[in-house]
């Protein structure tokens, strides 16, 4: 893995150095004395350079203006704008013979180079941003638009007829955009102090009612989520809670099987072992205030049971349950064994078990090693990415000069 960071670490730098290597190399050649002016569909671009007298220098961002387009092109983009109008303008609409829905007026075409101003006769009935108020006429109103459109000093009018209607109530567009104009009228009729609300609509009668307030419901179910995103919150803080005592469980045997050894190997029986392991324990406790060891714990426990008259099968067996780790059951299964076959093959057994705890420690600590590895490659992939674009955008403007 490190071999693999050093080669990125160097692929990074080479790729550094060869960009920056072809951005000298266009500097010091690149002397230009004109610049293009992009076209006139292309809009203004932005170039940067240096300009360098006999003792100052200075860098410009020159914003170059567009080449302004000749007759035939500028006959070509209002015709272009017309086009669009003829494409656009009934929106939503499906006929010029019924327009109620609004229409699209734009105040710019052909990419924003062609602008546009509109003028609605009679006036009143469709406003700047394209709605139809029906309230101006009865059934239907023939409206003339027009719509002058200039390109660098050259105009074109396009002129045209629509019929604008009233909405139709049978579509639920249509419904809203009728009931909204009644409601503007009647809002409007400032007589009393009470707004009266309009009982029809082109003969619909008309019942009005306040919706339902949905807030109590909302906050039900919020409640509902709540309730669902705690318990799975606290399932999860107890399974990492338990997984974090089994992980302390699991450094603290290496300790116990350490002492077992020890004291098995001088000739001390098992629960005399046991007993020394607690006095141990307690001296380093008292050193240690507010500190604690959950395996030392249990055998304190353990040790309290046999002194009180629980057999030592029994509290070996519990021992083994309690400690929230599966080594802990086999040393009980190794303890129980000795009761009943004696100490004879005790001490092996556990030298067995020590190297076996080795083993397992030396791969736990390989597998957090490649574990921090793995996590640190998505930070190093960004952080790769940063480095080229901070390299290679610079270096692209630059060459485009």
């Amino acid at each position: 893995m490190k071999k693999n960071y050093i080669k990125l670490i160097l692929a990074v730098e080479l790729l550094g150095l060869i960009v920056q290597g072809l951005s000298i190399y266009d500097s010091l050649n690149a002397h230009p004395t004109e610049i293009d002016r992009p076209s006139a569909e292309s809009g203004s671009e932005d170039v940067k350079l240096s300009a360098q007298g006999e003792n100052n220098r200075t860098d410009i961002k020159i914003a170059v203006i567009p080449q302004k387009p000749d007759e035939e092109e500028k006959e070509a983009l209002l015709d272009e704008a017309v086009k669009e109008i003829e494409a656009d303008f009934l929106g939503k609409n499906t006929s010029y013979d019924a327009v109620w829905r609004r229409v699209s007026v734009n105040q710019e075409y052909s990419d924003g180079l062609v602008e546009a101003q509109w003028d609605f006769i009679p006036r009143g009935i469709v406003d700047a941003q394209g709605n139809i108020d029906s309230s101006g006429f009865e059934v239907s109103e023939t409206v003339t638009a027009t719509c002058t459109l200039s390109v660098d000093g050259k105009t074109k009018i396009y002129s045209f007829p629509f019929v604008a209607v009233k909405p139709d109530v049978n579509t639920p567009e249509g419904f809203a955009a009728a009931v909204e104009g009644l409601i503007k009228e009647s809002n409007e009729e400032n007589d009393s102090g009470k707004m009266k609300l309009p009982e029809e609509i082109y003969g619909q009668k008309l019942k009005w009612e306040k919706p339902v307030d949905h807030t109590g419901l909302w906050l039900c179910l919020l409640g509902v989520f709540a309730a669902v995103a705690i318990k799975l919150g606290s399932g999860m803080d107890e399974k990492k809670e338990a997984e974090k005592r089994r992980e302390e469980y699991g450094r603290q045997y290496p300790d116990i099987v350490d002492n077992l050894i020890l004291y098995v190997g001088a000739g001390i029986s098992t629960r005399g072992s046991f007993e020394k392991m607690e006095a141990q324990y307690l001296r380093w406790k008292a050193a240690h205030p507010g500190r604690e060891k959950s395996a030392y714990e249990n055998l304190i426990i353990m040790n309290r049971a046999i002194r009180d008259g629980c057999l030592e099968y029994d509290a070996y067996e519990k021992f083994g349950r309690s400690c929230l780790h599966p080594s802990y059951r086999k040393l009980a299964v190794l303890l129980k064994q000795n009761i009943k076959h004696g100490n004879d093959k005790l001490l092996y057994q556990l030298s067995h078990e020590e190297q076996l705890v080795k083993d397992m420690r030396a791969r736990e600590i390989k597998s957090a090693g490649e574990l921090i590895s793995t996590k640190l490659l998505l930070p190093m992939g960004g952080l790769l990415g940063m480095i080229l674009i901070v390299l290679i955008v610079p270096a692209l403007q630059t060459m485009s000069l």
